[in-house]
């Protein structure tokens, strides 16, 4: 078999590309699991999920208004943490909710258990009483939701001591 020598660049830019994609170490095996989330993870995740109502504090106090705040997981094949949507509203009015975030609860090399807060970009916010749909969540997409630095809890870092037996 002869070569022709206009074909050896074409060959060479080939045989180059051909390697490079080899060996770029992009895992495209369909048997690869996906990393297992913490046990310590889950748990928190399921505590912070439901409905919650301040009842007992307004009662005591008239300086608290009654709030209802109401979550739940949305997102279950991601592996990056457990997604929380959350909506907080007047206890006598769930379709007004003062507050809607996202929440990612996750460990890494920082903290045992981090929470972080998202807010939803404008425009994007879903509409009241998500929570009780959260398939209908599924529309919003995880990389366009802003980090909520400026609210307490933008991201706490649960560093010291247990929470409920989680260390």
């Amino acid at each position: 078999m002869s070569f022709h020598p206009a074909s050896i660049p074409l060959l060479t830019v080939s045989l180059t590309f051909a390697t490079l994609l080899g060996g770029c170490g992009v895992e495209t095996s369909s048997n690869t699991r996906p990393p297992r989330i913490p046990e310590k993870v889950d748990r928190l995740a399921d505590w912070l999920s439901g409905s919650f109502e301040n009842a007992t504090q307004a009662d005591a106090d008239p300086a608290f208004a009654r709030l209802s705040l109401n979550s739940c997981r949305v997102w279950p094949d991601r592996t990056d943490g457990h997604w929380i949507y959350l909506e907080e509203a007047p206890a006598d009015d769930l379709d007004r909710p003062t507050r809607r975030e996202m929440r990612r609860i996750r460990i890494d090399d920082q903290a045992p258990l981090v929470s972080e807060v998202f807010a939803f970009p404008t425009g994007s916010t879903p509409p009241a009483g998500s929570w009780r749909h959260p398939e209908n969540l599924d529309a919003v997409d995880p990389f366009l939701l802003l980090p909520n630095e400026g609210r307490l809890g933008g991201t706490t870092l649960l560093r010291t001591g247990s929470l409920g037996g989680l260390r």
